[in-house]
């Protein structure tokens, strides 16, 4: 550019300069207020940042304990499932064990009443051809060996001795069962978190 159309140039701002000096202090003001409105606005961006960082921390945070609290319960469940089990089972033994030992006895003992009921007959076999009479004597035998070994005599109740002992083997599972569930309704399904279990099954 000429340094006439410079000086020209020059002389033209001047003169709008002295026709809008009342703008001047009020373009200064503007321009004040913009920086501290810019410097308010940068802090206001900056605690807005910090803010939505420290949400970000505190959400991370919030899922992290969530799924350790998570693995806990699962790691409790699994526990104390597995606790409900062996307490199932321990009872399952015991109750089949001290059934089978009862089971056992009754049919010692009925075998032994068997063979002194067998004796006895064999006794009154032999009197019969003796010629004598011991009926009596031998039925009576027969009875007190039925009671030393706590069952009846055979024909006692008009129940045979099979019969008796076939109902006194399934008292014997029925108060098995009976002692079962009770046993097993004492346990504590819910002793910990998510707790659980089906009772196993009963003894045969």
């Amino acid at each position: 550019m000429e340094p006439a159309t410079l000086a020209a140039a020059g002389r033209a701002a001047l003169a709008l300069l002295e026709k809008l000096w009342w703008a001047t202090p009020i373009l200064a003001i503007a321009l004040i207020v913009a920086h501290f409105q810019l410097g308010a606005t940068k802090r206001s961006l900056g605690e807005a940042t910090r803010s939505l960082a420290a949400e970000r921390v505190a959400h991370a945070q919030t899922v992290s304990n969530f799924r350790l609290a998570t693995e806990q319960a699962q790691r409790v469940a699994e526990a104390n499932a597995k606790r409900v089990l062996v307490d199932q089972q321990r009872i399952t033994e015991g109750v089949s064990h001290d059934y089978q030992v009862q089971l056992a006895d009754v049919r010692a003992r009925a075998d032994a009443l068997r063979v002194r009921i067998a004796k006895a007959a064999a006794d009154t076999g032999g009197a019969r051809a003796g010629g004598a009479s011991p009926v009596p004597e031998a039925a009576g035998r027969s009875d007190g060996a039925a009671a030393q070994e706590g069952l009846p005599a055979e024909g006692a109740d008009g129940w045979a001795l099979e019969d008796r002992v076939i109902a006194t083997e399934q008292a014997l599972q029925l108060e098995a069962l009976q002692e079962w569930v009770r046993r097993q309704s004492n346990i504590d399904f819910n002793d910990h978190a998510f707790g659980g279990g089906q009772p196993a099954l009963p003894p045969p």
